[in-house]
């Protein structure tokens, strides 16, 4: 196995989510439930982002990715249908030591989230 499963503990750290689709949504989903202060950069963005944001849940960015939106950052994950640019953000993110999960397309969800069960999927 060349991945290693953990938790981390993402109250109040500062997460970006490249992305505005389902996928990017699924993820922010997460993040908010784990109380981190997020941020999501996506050229367009489905209606939840826009409530969150009108909401005062997370901050949107609208517009191409910027490397530096990664400067503040302690976790970063690239959910785009692009996959140039989320290999873009990995590599952005590796060379500032951020960790960062790249959303696979035409794979099932890795991470399965249910109330009191949480299962990871190594591929």
């Amino acid at each position: 196995m060349d991945h290693l499963p953990i938790f981390c503990q993402l109250r109040d750290r500062d997460c970006l989510i490249v992305g505005g689709g389902d996928v990017a949504e699924r993820k922010a989903r997460l993040l908010l439930d784990a109380g981190a202060r997020l941020t999501v950069n996506a050229l367009a963005f489905i209606p939840q982002f826009t409530a969150w944001a009108d909401a005062g849940m997370l901050t949107l960015v609208e517009g191409p990715f910027d490397e530096s939106l990664l400067d503040t950052c302690w976790l970063a994950i690239a959910a785009t249908d692009d996959d140039a640019l989320n290999q873009r953000v990995s590599e952005a993110a590796e060379a500032r030591r951020i960790f960062c999960n790249v959303s696979m397309r035409r794979k099932p969800p890795a991470l399965l989230c249910r109330r009191l069960l949480t299962a990871h999927r190594s591929w």
